[in-house]
C-alpha cells in the first residue's frame, strides 16, 4: 500500500513539475524583453526625442517653449496656433489637414525629462471602434510588434497595461472632455482609445544626471576654495 501511495504522489510531482515547466515557458515566450532603445515608435516620435526634433515637426510653432516639460497637440480642422504657453507646459491646436502622419488622431501629449521625450500619449478620435479594451490591445501588439502579455490595471477598471524591461504600454478609453465643465461632465463624453508609452528609466536617469550635475558644482567649489587667496 505505502509502494502504491509513494508511486502515485510521484506521478503527481512528475505532472505538476511538467505542467510548471510548460506554464514557465509559454510566460517567458510572452513576456516583453524589450529595452527603452528598442520601444515602438508612434507617429513618427520615439523614446528618448530630443525636444529639438520636436519644434522641427512643426515649423513656426512652439519655438519659444525651450526644453518643455509637458506639449499637449490637439488636431482640429482650423488654424494652427499656440494657446497656452505658461512655464514649461505647451498647449497648441495643429490643423490636421497641414500636418501628415496624425490621421485619426483627436490629441497627442509628450512628456519631456531632461529634453528627451519620456511618454508619449496619443488619444485617438474614435473614428475606428473598438468593442473591448483587449481588442485593442490585441491590435496594438500586432501593429507595433510587441508581445501580447496584457495584464489588467487594478486601479483602473478597463485599462491593460505590457510590462517591458525599460518602458510600459497602457490602453484605456478616456473621456473626451478634460477640462470639465466646459466640454460638459466626463460621464456624458464620448470615450476615445487611449495608447500611452512610457520610459520607466526615465526618472533614475534624471536623478542620476541631478546627482553628477551636483557632484560637479562641489567639485568646482571646492576647487574654488583650495585656490582661494585672502
Amino acid at each position: 500500500m505505502k509502494r502504491v501511495l509513494v508511486y502515485t504522489l510521484f506521478a503527481l510531482a512528475t505532472v505538476s513539475g511538467t505542467v510548471a515547466q510548460a506554464n514557465n515557458q509559454g510566460a517567458s515566450a510572452t513576456r516583453c524583453s524589450l529595452g527603452v532603445a528598442q520601444a515602438p515608435e508612434i507617429r513618427g516620435f520615439r523614446l528618448g526625442t530630443r525636444w529639438e526634433q520636436v519644434v522641427a515637426r512643426f515649423p513656426g510653432l512652439l519655438k519659444e517653449a525651450a526644453q518643455a516639460r509637458e506639449v499637449e497637440l490637439l488636431f482640429v480642422e482650423g488654424k494652427s496656433r499656440v494657446v497656452s504657453q505658461s512655464g514649461r507646459d505647451s498647449l497648441a491646436f495643429f490643423n490636421r489637414s497641414k500636418f501628415a502622419g496624425f490621421e485619426q488622431i483627436f490629441g497627442l501629449d509628450l512628456r519631456f525629462s531632461g529634453g528627451d521625450i519620456a511618454r508619449i500619449e496619443v488619444k485617438y478620435d474614435g473614428s475606428t471602434k473598438w468593442n473591448t479594451t483587449e481588442e485593442f490591445a490585441n491590435k496594438i501588439s500586432e501593429a507595433l510588434g510587441l508581445p501580447g502579455d496584457w495584464r489588467a490595471d487594478v486601479s483602473s477598471r478597463g485599462r491593460r497595461f505590457l510590462e517591458c524591461d525599460g518602458f510600459r504600454v497602457t490602453v484605456s478609453f478616456e473621456s473626451s472632455c478634460t477640462t470639465p465643465p466646459f466640454c460638459g461632465q466626463p460621464n456624458e463624453s464620448a470615450l476615445l482609445p487611449v495608447l500611452r508609452l512610457e520610459d520607466t528609466t526615465a526618472d533614475a536617469r534624471g536623478l542620476e544626471k541631478l546627482r553628477k550635475e551636483n557632484d560637479e558644482k562641489e567639485r568646482r567649489e571646492e576647487q574654488k576654495r583650495k585656490v582661494f587667496k585672502p
